[in-house]
């Protein structure tokens, strides 16, 4: 090789490092015309997806197309750029063929802009990475992120970091961390976080922690803080923050509701058991345990409704919890049933909180008017030699099931007299109907020659058929006007809830299945067995004349009391189809010999 062709080569390999084929295409034109005596440069280069762009200089009949060789029977130097992948080519035309060592050089020289194109790709590949990682950091949903050097400045900062925090990006670029009123939300523990993802080697640390926001708030966040490859003399990092506080809310309240019970908030059966399963493994050493089980509780669900019950369960919690230790635990194991376990006791201290509850107990049925409280309880202690604990559990609930049977009955009627005067209190018909009622129902059965003990029942059902409204919500009890279907079949529901209460207490379960069926029709239209003729008990029969006629004849919101001859013309009426006909017949006859208070009966009147 001469020294000309050394000199042409030196000029062709000196070429400049180009950010954009514009630029390279200019210098490869001045070179290429100047040494080669170029007539037409064209240089071809294919973008990222298949995409391209024609470079054109020269003189020519006619353009060139992208992809066709040069329209023209002159000499031409082509070649195809790129090892791999095609770039793109490059076409030389000149008036005079090309000699061999030109040839040669111009294909060191096409290799050199074939290097040339490639950095020009990467270098376009790297800016469209980099952009659309820019892009991805600042729209990354729900993840903060945001970058900063080993002493704090904060690099760069997305939208979701500016949602975190409640800084803006304008507030944060090129601050420190430390500095107010960032320092409020980082502080100190940056230089730790920082300390502890240098001690990994680069790799990710990532934890759970808490973040202050703008305004002193607070939430937890899933963060990522990693380290980036060093382009400073202290560092980079980015950290990367999900917003997990309702995550971790929901977390906590399930957790919570696994372990207490959801009406009261005390500790369920669930944590209970754990609980005496982890101090039998201990040994814990002297123990004691107390089963509290509240009485009358399905009586006033069946009837006041499961709303009174809550409250009556949740006054129990109320006074159990207010008792114990801080290192005691009070639990709701079942329905109705509580416990109570307490660390360190003897014989003495449990006496003592039986006692104590026993007491808190009578003040609060003192103290308030509603339905009173009445717990049977039942205790067993371990002493200071360890006995396994679910053995001991055993033991006080069969003392708890001891002492419910001799106080049942007589905490059972306590509830029924509540509930009588919860009835008497809500009495929506005249005064004095009970009292009405009896003299009716009385004057009746003697005509009909009952025994006495017969007699005295009906006087009891005459007081208490109606017990089971006390069930009823008032907005269907006091209505003025008709009731809706649906309002009617609450309704209904009276002889069903008045039987359930009869049957809890002792003097009224001789007539709870009268109550049951005092409001059957003699043609079998009534409710809620569907019963007709001599199937409905006597004295329902008998009760449903008496209740028709005091109801007719007293005064309703609704509308006036008819006279003494209307309601009996309206029972004749009804004789046969809701009424025992036979016994309207008895009924006419002793109306006018009934004393008491009541409608005035004239002599010989009807």
């Amino acid at each position: 090789m001469n020294s000309f062709e050394l000199a042409v080569l030196y000029e062709l390999s000196s070429m400049e490092l180009f950010h954009n084929v514009e630029a390279l295409f200019s210098d490869l034109t001045s070179k290429l015309s100047r040494i080669f005596a170029g007539r037409r440069i064209v240089l071809e280069f294919n973008d990222q997806g298949d995409c391209g762009q024609l470079y054109h200089w020269g003189f020519g009949p006619r353009p060139p197309v992208r992809g066709l060789p040069l329209p023209a029977g002159l000499p031409v130097y082509q070649r195809r750029l790129g090892q791999t992948q095609e770039l793109g080519r490059l076409w030389l035309e000149r008036l005079v063929p090309f000699e061999p060592y030109e040839l040669r050089l111009l294909d060191i020289f096409s290799r050199h802009v074939e290097k040339a194109l490639y950095a020009i790709r990467w270098n376009e590949e790297l800016a469209s990475a980099n952009d659309r990682f820019q892009r991805v950091i600042e729209n990354a949903p729900m993840v903060a992120i945001h970058g900063f050097d080993g002493q704090g400045t904060i690099l760069y900062w997305n939208r979701a970091a500016e949602d975190l925090y409640g800084f803006s990006r304008e507030e944060v670029l090129g601050r420190r961390m430390s500095a107010p009123p960032l320092a409020g939300c980082f502080g100190n523990p940056l230089q730790q976080a920082v300390a502890g993802c240098q001690a990994h080697t680069r790799a990710p640390s990532i934890r759970e922690r808490e973040v202050s926001t703008r305004g002193g708030g607070r939430r937890t966040v899933l963060s990522c803080l990693l380290s980036l490859p060093k382009t400073g003399a202290t560092g980079e990092y980015m950290r990367m923050e999900v917003d997990i506080s309702e995550r971790k809310g929901m977390e906590e309240q399930l957790k919570y509701f696994s372990l207490h019970d959801n009406l009261t908030g005390l500790y369920n059966r669930n944590f209970f058991e754990q609980e005496l399963a982890r101090l039998d493994q201990q040994a814990a050493g002297a123990i004691g345990i107390i089963i509290c089980d509240l009485d009358g509780l399905k009586v006033v669900n069946d009837t006041l409704g499961h709303q009174s019950g809550d409250a009556m369960l949740m006054a129990v919690a109320g006074i159990l919890k207010s008792m114990v230790r801080s290192q005691d635990v009070v639990a709701r194991i079942g329905g109705d049933e509580f416990a109570l376990l307490l660390k360190g006791a003897d014989q003495a201290l449990m006496a003592a909180m039986i006692g104590k509850i026993r007491h808190n107990i009578e003040s609060f049925n003192r103290r308030q008017a509603s339905l009173p409280v009445s717990l049977s309880l039942g205790f067993a202690v371990s002493g200071e030699v360890h006995s396994p604990v679910f053995a001991l559990f055993k033991d006080a609930d069969h003392h708890m099931y001891r002492e419910k049977l001799h106080r049942s009955q007589s905490n059972r009627s306590a509830v029924v007299q509540t509930l009588m005067k919860a009835l008497e209190a809500r009495d929506y018909i005249t005064e004095g109907h009970g009292v009405r009622l009896q003299s009716m129902v009385v004057a009746l059965a003697e005509n009909l020659g009952l025994p006495n003990h017969q007699i005295r029942d009906l006087q009891l059902l005459a007081q208490f058929h109606d017990i089971g409204k006390v069930g009823i919500k008032d907005h269907i009890l006091f209505k003025p006007g008709s009731l809706t279907a649906e309002e009617m079949a609450s309704m209904q529901q009276h002889c069903d809830i008045g039987y359930r209460i009869a049957l809890a207490s002792p003097d009224l379960v001789p007539i709870a299945d009268w109550i049951l069926k005092h409001h059957e029709w003699w043609d079998g239209s009534g409710y809620p067995l569907g019963l007709k003729g001599e199937e409905i008990p006597l004295a329902c029969r008998m009760l449903g004349i008496a209740d028709a006629f005091d109801a007719m004849t007293s005064d309703r919101p609704y509308r006036r009391a008819l006279s003494v001859d209307e309601a009996l013309a309206e029972l004749i009426r009804c004789a046969g189809s809701q009424f025992d006909p036979f016994l309207v017949v008895r009924f006419r006859e002793v109306l006018a010999t009934i004393e008491g208070p009541g409608p005035a009966v004239a002599a010989g009147e009807g």
